[in-house]
């Protein structure tokens, strides 16, 4: 009993050590590095990373300093065939483990881990199965569109699912539901309703436990478009919670719909946190327009705070059980 489970052990291991490195220089998986798109939304990442730390940093110390003690088995992503949330953490110097989707089921996942599921979320049974045990037992889950079909619907049925109709390749305006919500903070820096890209047959999200599912973002445009207005939703289960978005945390490409979104980036950020920015990066501010920058600062914030939450969660219950 005692070899079997140390070759488990020892599996795991294995699956990390041979995963870890991929992606960690270049391009993300399926996108053309010589694409324009991907070197503007690549200066996008890496301005909206510098500024969403800085103001972790002076808005919530706590959480920030929870991020600093963040290391790579806490955060896992399973590669998709179509988003990239590995390339923003890796722009935003967040500590993380990548792993394909067959290595899913082999993991054995700890509950003070947050575990990130990219589109497709194309996974077998028994890593969805896996995964609900993780999430029970107090994991964090984040998924993006498609998994809602792949990983929701069968692993929480009675939670969300598909609705059947799915949007075209556009860009929608958001609605942060509670703006008091730390979580979501970051979708309000902007002056008005942030914008959201939707990819090519992204899947809207159809509530069914109205009582337990609580939506954190939505779109009036969505809803009119596609029957639902859902963007970003989440449900606890058991000790854990799971949090699902429609569309990718990686955008290869936003929607400038007035002079202001066309402006520089620099004339968006507040001046203090501009001021204190290396002179590299100011550069890139100039060189980013506010459209790109509003819509991938608010992924990059999104994911550090819950990764952040994630981790003084797992704090406080060690400090307790100590």
């Amino acid at each position: 009993m005692n070899d079997e489970k140390n070759q488990k052990n020892i599996s795991q291991e294995e699956v990390f050590k041979s995963f870890q490195n991929i992606q960690s220089k270049g391009a993300p998986k399926n996108v053309d590095k010589d694409d324009e798109r991907y070197n503007q939304m690549k200066d996008s990442y890496e301005v909206s990373s510098w500024y969403a730390k800085a103001k972790l940093r002076n808005d919530e110390p706590e959480m920030a300093a929870a991020l600093d003690k963040v290391e790579a088995s806490n955060v896992i992503v399973v590669q998709g065939g179509y988003d990239n949330c590995e390339f923003v953490l890796r722009l935003a110097d967040i500590p993380h483990v990548v792993i394909n989707e067959h290595a899913a089921e082999t993991v054995n996942y700890r509950p003070d881990q947050t575990v990130f599921i990219n589109c497709p979320g194309d996974i077998r049974d028994k890593a969805i199965r896996k995964l609900v045990t993780f999430v029970r037992e107090g994991g964090l889950l984040i998924t993006t569109d498609w998994a809602l079909q792949n990983v929701l619907e069968k692993g929480f049925p009675d939670k969300v699912k598909y609705n059947q109709k799915p949007t075209g390749d556009e860009v929608v305006r958001i609605t942060v539901k509670d703006p008091d919500n730390p979580i979501v903070k970051g979708f309000l820096e902007a002056d008005g309703e942030p914008l959201w890209w939707l990819e090519g047959s992204s899947y809207p999200i159809e509530i069914l436990d109205k009582k337990n599912v609580k939506v954190l973002v939505y779109s009036n445009e969505l809803k009119a478009k596609y029957g639902e207005s859902p963007v970003i939703v989440e449900f606890e289960h058991g000790d854990g919670k799971v949090i699902h978005m429609i569309s990718h945390f990686y955008l290869q490409r936003t929607e400038t719909r007035d002079k202001k979104d066309k402006m520089a980036a620099s004339t968006t950020v507040e001046g203090k946190y501009y001021e204190m920015a290396p002179e590299a990066m100011k550069e890139k501010f100039k060189s980013v327009d506010t459209a790109s920058f509003k819509s991938s600062q608010s992924s990059v914030d999104f994911i550090q705070k819950n990764i952040a939450a994630q981790k003084m969660k797992s704090l406080k219950k060690k400090d307790k059980t100590e």
